[in-house]
C-alpha cells in the first residue's frame, strides 16, 4: 500500500495565479498598476485599447484578487492589491523581472508618464483656481455656520445627505416622475420642496 502526502490546499499556491498572468494585456496592466493608480480611461490611453477590452481584463484581475478598485464620482481607480498572498507575490516577481522595461512595457511606461503628467496639470489647475476663491468660500462658510448656529462638520454632513438624496432622486426621476405627475400625485412645487 502506498501513502501519498497531500499538499496543503488551504493556501493559494503559485499555480492558482497562472491563469491571470497568462495574458500579456493583464501583465501590462499589472505592471502599470504596480507603479501608480489609474482609471479605466487612463489605462485605455496607455494601452491603446478600447474600453470594453480593458474593463474585461480589469474584471478578471479584480475577481482573482490582483487588484483593488475605488470609486471616485463616475470613475473607478484601480491599483495593485497591497496584500497579495505569497504565491501571487512570488509569481509576480518572476513575471515582472522577465517583462519590465522590454518592448511594449517600455512604451506603456512612457505613455503612463504622459497620462500622469496630464493628471498632475489638471490637479494643479483645479487647485490654483480654487485657491483664488478659498478666502471667499471660507468667509461664506463661517457666515453660514454663524447664521445657523451649527458647527461646520454638521453643515457638511447635512449637505452631503441632501446631495445624496438629490442624486438618488435624479436617477429615479426619469422613471417615477412622469407616472406620479400623470396620476396627479406630484406637482412641480413638491419636487422643488423635496430638493430644497
Amino acid at each position: 500500500m502506498f501513502i501519498f502526502e497531500c499538499m496543503n490546499t488551504t493556501s493559494a499556491s503559485i499555480l492558482d495565479h497562472l491563469s491571470a498572468l497568462g495574458d500579456e494585456t493583464r501583465t501590462r496592466i499589472l505592471t502599470l498598476l504596480e507603479q501608480s493608480e489609474f482609471t479605466v480611461s487612463e489605462l485605455c490611453t496607455v494601452l491603446q485599447m478600447p474600453q470594453p477590452n480593458v474593463s474585461r481584463h480589469l474584471k478578471t484581475l479584480t475577481s482573482e484578487g490582483w487588484l483593488r478598485a475605488r470609486a471616485d464620482g463616475r470613475s473607478r481607480h484601480y491599483r495593485l492589491t497591497p496584500t497579495l498572498d505569497r504565491g501571487a507575490e512570488e509569481l509576480w516577481a518572476l513575471v515582472r523581472t522577465e517583462v519590465a522595461g522590454h518592448g511594449i512595457y517600455a512604451i506603456d511606461a512612457e505613455r503612463a508618464g504622459t497620462v500622469l503628467d496630464a493628471r498632475r496639470l489638471r490637479s494643479a489647475a483645479f487647485f490654483a483656481d480654487a485657491a483664488g476663491r478659498w478666502d471667499d468660500l471660507r468667509a461664506e462658510l463661517e457666515s453660514l455656520c454663524d447664521a445657523q448656529k451649527k458647527p461646520l462638520s454638521d453643515l457638511v454632513r447635512e449637505s452631503l445627505r441632501r446631495y445624496v438624496a438629490v442624486q438618488q432622486f435624479r436617477r429615479l426621476r426619469g422613471r417615477v416622475l412622469p407616472i406620479a405627475e400623470s396620476q396627479g400625485l406630484l406637482t412641480d412645487e413638491d419636487v422643488f420642496d423635496a430638493l430644497s
